[in-house]
């Protein structure tokens, strides 16, 4: 059985306090009669620079160890990286993606901007860009994605849909003559239904496998 609980708690009462009695005098009270009342001699005094942010991180931090810390540092990374990647795709969210060649926004890359990088977790499980859509039962609706590989290496795009392969193919260098692929994917078939979109940064053979993404939208025409 596992067992659920507070396992650490701490207090930080903020920088500064003031004199309850103090106080009393100042608003011309009785200092005793607000001491019983109120059954406190000092009172906590938030200063201009702590907020209830600062606050439960100063009372964090001494009760914490090396190793839980990095832990927070790499959920706020991956917090960062969420949002940076709606500036090019705006809807999706990533998973399976790994740390290698810093993954993350780029202000530009092979002349487009911004770019967000993205890197396979390990040489079998691939960066995944996810959405759910809803595909008008009227119009063209396509599928668009202007993505590039690192120039030193290259890796594998593969689009699902419902989890089943839809295309794939490898993003290269020799292939792009401007060391962009512009991609479309017709989505016309699934009109009128709701479908799991899948789009995959996946090794090919682990060598600077990123993939830098400039672009990833839908449109129906």
């Amino acid at each position: 059985m596992s067992k659920v609980g507070i396992e650490k708690i701490n207090l930080y009462g903020t920088s500064m306090y003031l004199d309850q009695r103090a106080l009393a005098i100042a608003r011309n009270k009785d200092p005793d009669t607000v001491v019983s009342d109120f059954l406190i001699n000092v009172r906590s005094l938030n200063p201009p620079w702590e907020d209830t942010v600062t606050m439960g991180a100063n009372a964090a931090k001494p009760m914490l160890t090396e190793e839980e810390k990095e832990q927070i540092e790499a959920i706020g990374s991956a917090k960062r990286q969420q949002a940076d990647l709606q500036k090019v795709a705006p809807g999706w969210k990533m998973t399976n993606c790994g740390p290698d060649m810093e993954p993350g926004l780029r202000a530009e890359y092979q002349g487009k901007k911004p770019v967000f990088m993205t890197h396979p977790l390990n040489r079998e499980v691939g960066c995944s860009l996810t959405k759910t859509v809803k595909v008008p039962k009227e119009g063209k609706t396509t599928l668009n994605v202007v993505v590039a590989n690192d120039n030193r290496g290259d890796f594998l795009l593969i689009v699902k849909v419902d989890g089943k392969r839809l295309l794939d193919g490898t993003i290269d260098s020799e292939a792009n003559a401007d060391g962009w692929a512009d991609v479309d994917v017709d989505l016309t078939p699934f009109a009128g239904k709701t479908i799991d979109l899948e789009l995959v940064n996946q090794a090919n053979d682990w060598r600077f496998e990123a993939a830098y993404w400039a672009k990833v939208g839908i449109t129906t025409q």
